[in-house]
């Protein structure tokens, strides 16, 4: 992001970070997994075991890596950073002689303050959204600002509840689908 991150880390510092989640079952042990800016080098850093259980990542759990080249403040501090011109993160497990990707995402120039999520949470597309939600469900938050009026729905994309919230009545509603379609 071209503004530094309002999320601190543990040295107080605003740096560009990285959130990864456990969307399965299992417990997950991040410590010996490969992480990368640069995908021709998909072995670039290899995520260390740190204290206790820092790096172990439970069912519906998030953890927070920082792209900080400060690696003496902990395990969860990576030995790059992320360039706002552009460029690209990596995510893998080598199994024997075996590079398995787990997840990568490019990205393009970051001209305005915000980050990249999976939207739905975890599974679906990455989709830059203006608000971060570092440790909590991805969501789209969408608003429209008059003044002191605001009105705000969510979340976006809708599984079973939408919600509205606006400071007035609301006197017309019309929604629509991702094609247009009216929803009834």
């Amino acid at each position: 992001s071209p503004s530094p991150s309002d999320l601190l880390d543990n040295a107080g510092e605003a740096e560009d970070w990285i959130e990864l989640y456990n969307a399965g079952s299992q417990t997950v042990n991040l410590a010996g997994l490969y992480i990368t800016d640069k995908l021709s080098i998909r072995t670039k850093y290899q995520l260390p075991e740190g204290e206790g259980d820092e790096m172990i990542l439970q069912p519906g759990e998030y953890k927070i890596l920082w792209a900080d080249e400060d690696l003496e403040q902990g395990a969860d501090h990576l030995d790059f950073k992320l360039s706002n011109d552009g460029e690209a993160i990596g995510l893998y497990q080598v199994m024997g002689e075996n590079i398995h990707m787990i997840d990568e995402h490019v990205f393009q120039a970051q001209l305005h303050e915000g980050s990249f999520s999976r939207i739905p949470n975890a599974t679906g597309s990455f989709v830059f959204t203006v608000i971060s939600t570092p440790d909590e469900m991805n969501a789209i938050i969408t608003g429209i600002e008059q003044e002191e009026i605001m009105v705000s729905v969510y979340p976006n994309p809708v599984k079973d509840y939408l919600y509205i919230d606006s400071p007035y009545p609301i006197q017309h509603l019309e929604l629509s689908d991702c094609l247009g379609r009216p929803i009834q």
